[in-house]
């Protein structure tokens, strides 16, 4: 039986077969828990994998330079890989890969975020399990996990874009997979923490299946699926599935399948989301606690028109804010790390002021393209064009209306980062003409992207070697000292509770920063046992912390040391570059 789907490719289609199926069992998997569908998944991961491998050498058969892109992805990584427990930059990561750890050793469905948190997470944590099943636990799958999930990104916003951008423009911003943009590459090498590109994976396959001519239903159907999930792996998914919703709207206007384009909407929609609609209704909401729940929206009553400038001025001090931050929030921290070359702040700087006016441009161009649109006949290969423009209006919308803080985090604005990276796509598409891919012009579009890249790069790879070196001397002394609880920052914490192999048992209550929400039953055991029976971390003046940071750091480490001295208590002081670890002794009494 022949089933209209995708294409004519039938190893695409088998492809995206499985992976639908596999993900609406994950769904059910979330609300029954049945562990025998822990197999099933598995499975049908093993056969997805095995396809996306002979629909790999299928693509390098087809077009060569997929291959070179992908080793180039792949060997610029491989001195961070190298070093991969320093990819671990904070309890954050370590959080992610002892959920991952978790679901290998329950076979139950992956709560985000050990079910504390609200009802949203990823297949990621999944996946890592399967491979840590088959090829055994190493913190190296599952950085190579997303850095497979990168690479998906970067084929399917090719073959999106293939229609509408030049393809030799297209192809060397996909060779150089857009590392340039300090949070891209980030999360390439998932230095932060956060199913955020996981997310627009989901919302890539979604716009990948959509069929503008509203022909094949399932396809359709199987987008505004897509979308819903992508917005189950993080809520920020909203900005985007609303924006190309908002395109798919003005195109069933105009081609007079409105009608059917909702009923599609509603249908794949309800299925993408039926099981969040079945934790929102069944399940007992989660405790309000964190940063999101600070965040203030403008409301009617709230709104006056007397404040109008001063909410102009906020808004664009904090656009400002966020568009800088997309290109330089982790430099400007690790800078202060590292002895570094002073140029490269100074390439940082050029690289914000140079996306600026890229951004300008493509806005400038995009509404010269929108004008036209609206005017002639709409054309399936320019709903880009219309997508950028909604999508800056709604970004737009969400800074006006919510407070930046915690927003002013280039993940929490993934939306203005997509924007970005189009801009770039589309500027350089109309005004950079390139007749060969191999030429001058190309090579030097490429050199000057690579350049943009080595602030970060070169801060990232420092920082990552720093990190492994001190998390590895950490270990060492608590092992020597045959430590079993330790206290100490958030930061820290679950860092050292992952690479003891769960052995060593952690609170993170002394802070300065301390989250209640995360292993509370662990946190509670820890915080019993006597000081006299545990170790104690903190950071050392040496860390680039702010100043309330080593003001908080300092009482704490005082008043620890106040109060063994007072009881007599003997202890170690192990003073690091970057961390101070106090420990009582004899070790025996840690035993």
């Amino acid at each position: 039986m022949k089933i209209p789907f995708l294409s004519k490719d039938s190893k695409i289609n088998l492809i995206l077969i499985i992976f639908t199926i596999l993900c609406f069992l994950f769904q059910i998997f979330l609300i029954i828990q049945f562990k025998f569908l822990y197999e099933i998944l598995k499975t049908l991961f093993i056969i997805e994998f095995f396809l996306l491998i002979l629909l790999f050498f299928k693509g390098i058969k087809e077009k060569k330079f997929i291959i070179f892109c992908i080793i180039f992805i792949l060997i610029i990584r491989i001195p961070f890989y190298l070093h991969k427990h320093g990819l671990i930059f904070s309890s954050d990561n370590a959080l992610e890969a002892l959920q991952a750890q978790a679901i290998k050793d329950t076979k139950t469905a992956p709560f985000f975020l050990f079910e504390i948190m609200g009802h949203n997470g990823t297949l990621k944590y999944l996946l890592v399990a399967f491979v840590w099943d088959i090829l055994g636990k190493n913190y190296l799958y599952f950085l190579l996990v997303q850095l497979l999930l990168f690479i998906l990104f970067t084929c399917l916003l090719y073959r999106i874009l293939k229609p509408i951008i030049d393809e030799k423009i297209l192809t060397i911003f996909i060779f150089s997979h857009f590392m340039f943009i300090e949070i891209v590459f980030n999360y390439s090498l998932f230095i932060r923490a956060g199913p955020y590109l996981e997310m627009l994976v989901f919302f890539l396959i979604g716009v990948f299946l959509f069929d503008f001519t509203f022909e094949n239903k399932i396809k359709i159907f199987l987008s505004y699926y897509f979308f819903l999930f992508s917005i189950y792996i993080h809520p920020v998914g909203l900005f985007f599935a609303l924006g190309f919703a908002a395109v798919a709207i003005i195109y069933s206007i105009y081609s007079k399948k409105f009608l059917r384009n909702l009923t599609l909407m509603l249908g794949g929609s309800f299925a993408g989301a039926f099981h969040q609609l079945y934790y929102l209704f069944f399940k007992p909401k989660p405790p309000p606690t964190g940063e999101w729940y600070k965040i203030k929206i403008l409301t009617p009553s709230s709104f006056s028109f007397n404040k109008i400038p001063q909410y102009l001025t906020d808004l664009f001090v904090d656009i400002k804010i966020i568009f800088k931050n997309i290109f330089s929030l982790d430099y400007s921290s690790i800078i202060n790390f590292i002895d570094s070359p002073g140029i490269l702040t100074s390439i940082n700087k050029a690289l914000i002021y140079f996306s600026l006016l890229i951004l300008v441009c493509a806005i400038f161009i995009v509404i010269l393209k929108c004008v036209s649109i609206l005017r002639k006949n709409l054309n399936q290969n320019q709903w880009v064009y219309l997508f950028f423009f909604i999508l800056l209006i709604i970004f737009i919308l969400k800074v006006f209306l919510l407070s930046p803080k915690p927003f002013y985090e280039p993940r929490h604005n993934f939306d203005l980062t997509f924007i970005i990276m189009l801009s770039y796509l589309i500027t350089f598409s109309a005004i950079l003409k390139i007749k060969r891919f191999l030429s001058v012009k190309s090579i030097l579009a490429f050199l000057l992207l690579l350049i943009f890249t080595l602030p970060h790069y070169y801060c990232y790879l420092k920082m990552t070697y720093i990190k492994e070196n001190s998390y590895r001397e950490i270990l060492s002394i608590l092992e020597n000292n045959k430590v079993k609880y330790l206290a100490g920052d958030f930061i820290i914490a679950y860092v050292i509770y992952f690479l003891s192999e769960r052995k060593i048992l952690v609170s993170d209550s002394i802070g300065p920063v301390t989250i209640p929400f995360f292993y509370p039953q662990m946190k509670k055991r820890v915080d019993k046992i006597p000081r006299k029976h545990k170790a104690f971390i903190f950071f050392s003046e040496n860390y680039p912390h702010k100043k309330w940071h080593k003001q908080f750091t300092k009482i704490m480490k005082i008043t620890i040391l106040n109060y063994l001295k007072k009881r007599k208590i003997k202890f170690k002081i192990y003073k690091l570059d970057y961390f101070t670890l106090i420990i009582p002794f004899p070790a025996t009494c840690l035993q």
